[in-house]
């Protein structure tokens, strides 16, 4: 990672004259705006499927890629030299360039998604903005619940099984012995701490197939969110160059 690094120092004093905020916001805003774009169609359009994420984030981030590729070919030139640059380079601000993969993203994603088959209804449960709180069982839920049921009725007829083959004269101290080697050899357990550590995994599995929060959570989360947003809003309004002019 140290050689990774002090490799790409010339990449980062050729991308915005070596400045690393805004090169920093050069490299997300060609490459991060996919994502977001995936990630709230998925969020709030119940119809975008798998093959329209796939293509709608593959075309985006190519995109990026290729601007990110054009601004270390075609560095920014010094005051007073001609500037020789690609139109898209010269003329096209990075936040723009974020602007447009943002919404081609979102136009591949959804045209893919229309002439594509819609994903099967059971994944959209408690997966959208729209259905997060509902409390209809998942198939794919049920199923895990269900194996996990079958594997806890086995080890139990497994121990009962292996309980009722060991053959020892004394009933005290030999046959536990005998019975904890036979279900350490089994890879059982059959204590109390064990039998109640799988009873908290069931109510624990029970327990996140919902989103409900309690009151004092839900504020908690929304205020950090309204924080950490806010921050944000305030590091890039000063570094950018906006707040700077307009403080001088």
């Amino acid at each position: 990672m140290v050689g990774i690094s002090i490799i790409w120092i010339p990449v980062i004093e050729v991308m915005q004259g070596g400045q690393l905020y805004f090169y920093i916001q050069a490299v997300a805003g060609q490459l991060a705006p996919p994502i977001a774009a995936i990630y709230i169609l998925a969020v709030f359009w119940p119809r975008c499927n798998e093959q329209g994420a796939f293509w709608g984030i593959t075309v985006g981030v190519v995109s990026g890629f290729v601007r990110l590729i054009l601004d270390v070919i075609y560095p920014e030139p010094r005051c007073y030299d001609e500037d020789t640059r690609p139109v898209i380079v010269a003329k096209v601000h990075y936040m723009y360039v974020a602007m447009i993969l943002f919404f081609t993203t979102l136009i591949v994603a959804v045209t893919v998604s229309f002439l594509t088959p819609p994903e099967p209804q059971y994944r959209l449960i408690r997966t959208t903005f729209w259905s997060r709180f509902s409390e209809e069982r998942r198939s794919d839920e049920v199923l895990v619940m269900d194996e996990h049921r079958q594997l806890h009725k086995v080890n139990t007829e497994m121990n009962d099984l292996s309980v009722n083959n060991i053959n020892s004269a004394n009933e005290t101290e030999t046959k536990s012995v005998a019975k904890k080697a036979w279900n350490w050899l089994m890879g059982y357990d059959d204590s109390e701490k064990a039998q109640l550590d799988k009873h908290r995994l069931e109510e624990h599995i029970e327990a996140i197939m919902t989103l409900e929060q309690d009151r004092r959570a839900k504020w908690l989360l929304n205020i950090c969110a309204a924080v950490c947003v806010a921050a944000g809003v305030f590091i890039f309004f000063f570094w950018s160059g906006i707040g700077q002019d307009i403080y001088s």
